[in-house]
């Protein structure tokens, strides 16, 4: 089985080719962990199914990938299977220069964060920064509405203690 490259990164194309040949041609099929896999969208089959090609989506595409070849000669099934673990990583996230040459000047923005690398300053976005920043957020909006509630139940009360104490007058 062509390629013998094991380690992939997320949206890299593969093309994994079964290599086999018999008269009559034999039929391919391809399982990835154990399970059919079916031309659709994600997979495309090439050289009457020796060739399977995709784009790499998720981390989860690591697994073993087989090819099946099965053939029928001299009234015998013959059935051959190959197979290759494929292990999916994270592309390296490129960090982008700045022009300062050190972080003492910070010129990241609030949610970046500055590094420096061989005498460079250089800027990363800092994930937990946008977190924290979108959950500031949304506890400000849900503490504003817990306020408007309680005032509002607070003028609804007074209305109805008005509206009770002015029938009691009369």
């Amino acid at each position: 089985m062509r390629p013998n490259q094991t380690h992939y990164y997320v949206k890299d194309v593969i093309q994994l080719t079964c290599i086999s040949d018999g008269n009559p041609r034999p039929t391919f099929r391809w399982k990835f962990n154990s399970t059919d896999i079916m031309e659709h969208r994600k997979y495309t089959f090439l050289s009457g199914n020796a060739t399977v090609k995709f784009t790499i989506q998720y981390l989860n595409e690591s697994g073993n990938y087989q090819c099946y070849v099965e053939n029928y000669v001299n009234e015998k099934y013959m059935i051959k299977n190959y197979s290759i673990t494929i292990t999916v990583k994270e592309q390296n996230i490129i960090l982008k220069p700045i022009a300062t040459e050190s972080c003492f000047r910070d010129a990241c923005s609030f949610i970046e964060k500055c590094y420096e690398n061989e005498n460079t300053a250089v800027c990363s976005k800092d994930i937990w920064r946008i977190i924290s920043l979108i959950f500031i957020t949304l506890s400000l909006i849900l503490g504003m509405a817990t306020v408007s509630l309680c005032v509002l139940l607070k003028i609804q009360k007074r209305r109805k203690d008005y509206i009770k104490d002015g029938f009691n007058m009369g």
